[in-house]
């Protein structure tokens, strides 16, 4: 089991997160070419994805946080302490 999780940590979690970031710079970009279509400007597409990002990242951020929380009660009932 060791094995695999180095290999997952060394070679394919590298790779899911580069396919993940091409995926939303590609989806970014059709977002960024249907909204200057339709006149929307450059500064507000920044300012609304920048807002959205901020968002997600907070509301990631606070989830990872509780979750880590969560796993350290559980393993600590679980050793009688």
């Amino acid at each position: 089991m060791v094995n695999g999780k180095k290999v997952l940590l060394s070679e394919v979690l590298p790779f899911a997160a580069m396919v993940g970031a091409e995926c939303s710079t590609v989806g970014l970009n059709i977002l960024f070419k249907a909204a200057t279509l339709r006149g929307m400007s450059y500064n507000i597409f920044n300012a609304y994805s920048f807002a959205i990002s901020t968002l997600c990242d907070w509301s990631c951020n606070n989830s990872h946080w509780v979750l880590c929380c969560d796993m350290g009660k559980s393993k600590r009932k679980s050793n009688g302490g």
